[in-house]
């Protein structure tokens, strides 16, 4: 298997976790979205559980999903018109630039990476999918995600070392899908 494809390699029980995540986000998109979104959403959907479960096993996202969805997300932009392609590029260009501007920043603070470079591909690709209008509560809901994670897994370990390894990717596919549902959900919106 070539390096690109092993990277996106799950073993058989994360490919039906991912799977099942996909689906449960699925049935929200088609509970709350009109039915011509249900296509876009179960390539949202599937991509970005599977993408998490591989950052939650090896943290890493690989270039396949994060630059598979950012083409696929400014394709559709291009069919919806001018003004959203350019709206959605510039999400993409700003997802990007602003988290590769956090990392570079914490890293010559720090010392060491606290970000990887797949989490602000990732957030590249929200940008070609909704835009740069939405990007902040992306990052918001992400946040706030992780951060109750880590609260939790505190209550209840008694113990989080701040220098331990934490995907991000996850938290940020939480805020992607929910501010895709409330973009597209006429009843969210």
């Amino acid at each position: 298997m070539s390096g690109t494809l092993a990277s996106l390699k799950l073993s058989r029980s994360q490919a039906v976790a991912a799977v099942a995540v996909a689906a449960t986000a699925l049935a929200s998109a088609v509970m709350l979205t009109p039915a011509a979104q249900w296509g876009p959403g179960a390539v949202l959907a599937f991509a970005l559980a599977w993408g998490s479960l591989i950052d939650i096993d090896r943290l890493i996202l690989p270039d396949p999903i994060t630059l598979g969805l950012t083409v696929v997300g400014l394709l559709l932009a291009v069919m919806e018109g001018p003004e959203a392609a350019l709206e959605k590029s510039i999400g993409a260009a700003l997802g990007y630039g602003v988290l590769a501007l956090l990392a570079w920043a914490y890293r010559n603070w720090r010392g060491r990476d606290g970000l990887g470079g797949g989490d602000g591909k990732l957030l590249m690709a929200a940008g070609a999918w909704l835009g740069w209008g939405a990007l902040p509560a992306v990052v918001l809901i992400g946040s706030g995600a992780g951060l109750l994670y880590v609260l939790a897994r505190t209550l209840v370990a008694r113990r989080f070392s701040a220098d331990e390894a934490l995907p991000f990717g996850p938290f940020l596919a939480i805020g992607i899908w929910a501010m895709w549902l409330v973009i597209h959900a006429p009843s969210l919106g």
